[in-house]
């Protein structure tokens, strides 16, 4: 799916964090969005996600307006991501919104490379890389067409930044996803 601001400006209490931004995100393809911070790269995801709304300007995706199933969001912070307790319940959250069979549970653990005893820790029982990784399935989970992730490999050791790598050039290359990092 591509994307298109046209002319979107972004203010909140009197501070502008985008103004008048063009710009075209091609069809399945991984782009990266980099500035410094507090430059409004975070405002952008939540923008394109559907989050808020440009106060001036539109954003469309296939040439249409943003439709929330086609688009999934994992923020920097990934405890914001969270709905529930437990691993599993996180996972049947997007599930029973969206009225998908809950085996696909198993399908996505599997796609990580994580065993299925992960579903019955708790979220907070979960070292950073894995509640990333939940995070990241979450979404996933669902099959939205586009998938944002905020700073996804901030604070991770270098096995698991190697693992959320990997898994977002599959989701790319196997899966045809628009991807924004």
């Amino acid at each position: 799916m591509g994307i298109v601001l046209d002319n979107v400006s972004f203010s909140y209490n009197n501070n502008e964090f985008i103004t008048n931004m063009n710009l075209e995100i091609g069809s399945n393809k991984i782009t990266g969005i980099i500035g410094k911070s507090a430059s409004g790269k975070t405002t952008l995801l939540e923008l394109i996600s559907g989050l808020i709304k440009p106060n001036k300007g539109r954003i469309l995706v296939d040439d249409l307006g943003i439709n929330r199933k086609d688009i999934g969001i994992v923020f920097q912070n990934v405890e914001d991501s969270f709905f529930n307790i437990y691993v599993r319940d996180e996972l049947k959250f997007a599930l029973t919104n969206y009225n998908i069979n809950e085996s696909k549970i198993f399908d996505v653990i599997k796609l990580v490379g994580l065993k299925e005893e992960i579903l019955n820790k708790r979220i907070d029982e979960l070292s950073n890389g894995e509640k990333r990784l939940i995070a990241i399935l979450s979404v996933i989970i669902y099959n939205p067409k586009i998938i944002l992730l905020d700073e996804p490999t901030i604070g991770l050791d270098y096995k698991n930044k190697k693992k959320i790598i990997s898994l977002i050039k599959n989701l790319k290359n196997k899966y045809n996803k628009t991807i924004i990092i």
